[in-house]
C-alpha cells in the first residue's frame, strides 16, 4: 500500500538495519534527538501529527510505542530538523503552499514546551530542507518557485531576517561545525556537484571532482559525511 510507510534505521557503514515502525501510517522525515534517545517523526493519517519515538541506548530499537508530541490539523510537518541542543524542532508547514514552523523542546524530556508557531507567513514559495547552524542562531532551508529550481535562504531561528543566500539551484545538505559555512549540492555546475558556501563571504569550494547527485542528502553532524539517494540506492 503505497499510502503506507515504514521507518529504518541502519549504521554509517551499511549494517545494523532496523525497522523502527510498521506499516500502520504514512511517516515521513524523521530526525534523531541530539543525544540518539529519540526519533522525532510526523505522520498522516487523519489529522496530521508529529510524534516522538524512544529509542533503546543499547541495541538501537524502539522502546515502546511513539507518544504523539503535537496535532498539526490540516497542515502536514514536512523537512524536520533539531538545533544540536535539542530546544527547538523546526518544520515545513505543508499545504498547497508552506511556510516554517518551529515548535520549543525541552532537551532532557524531548517534550513539547508551548504550541507550534509559524516562522514565515507568506503564500508565494514552498520552502523545504530545513537546516539548524551548529549554534542553533540561523535556518539554512531551500525556496521553490514556479518553473524554477531551488534557492538557498537563510532565516533566523525567532523567524527575523530572512534573505537570499544563492540565486543559483542548490540544495541545503547541511552546516559545517563551525557555523559559517553550509554544504549545497548543486546540478547546474561543471565538475564537482558537492560544494562549500561561506555564509559571510559567498565563496564557494568544491568539495568533490567527481559527479554526485547528492540534492537530497542529508550533511552528518560532524561534517565528515553525506548520506543521499542515488537511483534507489543509499549511499
Amino acid at each position: 500500500d503505497i499510502k503506507l510507510s515504514e521507518i529504518w534505521s541502519v549504521a554509517s557503514n551499511g549494517t545494523d538495519l532496523k525497522r523502527l515502525t510498521d506499516g500502520e501510517a504514512s511517516f515521513y522525515d524523521p530526525v534523531f534527538s541530539p543525544d540518539g534517545k529519540y526519533l522525532f517523526l510526523s505522520s498522516a493519517s487523519g489529522n496530521f501529527h508529529l510524534w516522538r519515538l524512544r529509542i533503546s541506548p543499547l541495541t538501537g530499537a524502539p522502546d515502546g510505542a511513539p507518544a504523539q508530541i503535537a496535532n498539526t490539523g490540516s497542515a502536514l510537518a514536512r523537512h524536520l530538523t533539531i538545533t544540536p541542543d535539542g530546544k527547538r524542532l523546526a518544520y515545513s508547514s505543508l499545504t498547497m503552499t508552506n511556510n516554517i514552523g518551529s515548535a520549543p523542546l525541552d532537551p532532557n524530556l524531548c517534550e513539547a514546551l508551548g504550541e507550534p508557531k509559524l516562522l514565515t507567513q507568506d503564500t508565494n514559495y514552498r520552502k523545504i530542507q530545513f537546516n539548524f547552524s551548529p549554534d542553533g542562531s540561523t535556518i539554512a532551508y531551500n525556496v521553490w518557485r514556479m518553473g524554477a529550481d531551488s534557492e538557498v535562504w537563510l532565516v533566523d531561528a525567532d523567524g527575523g531576517n530572512p534573505r537570499q543566500l544563492t540565486t543559483e539551484p542548490a540544495a541545503v545538505l547541511g552546516w559545517l561545525p563551525e557555523g559559517d559555512q553550509v554544504v549545497l549540492g548543486r546540478k547546474d555546475t561543471p565538475g564537482a556537484s558537492l560544494l562549500k558556501f561561506d555564509v559571510n563571504s559567498g565563496k564557494q569550494t568544491p568539495l568533490s571532482s567527481q559527479r554526485i547527485e547528492a540534492r537530497l542528502g542529508r550533511l552528518s553532524p560532524d561534517g565528515r559525511l553525506v548520506a543521499f539517494p542515488s537511483r534507489g540506492d543509499l549511499f
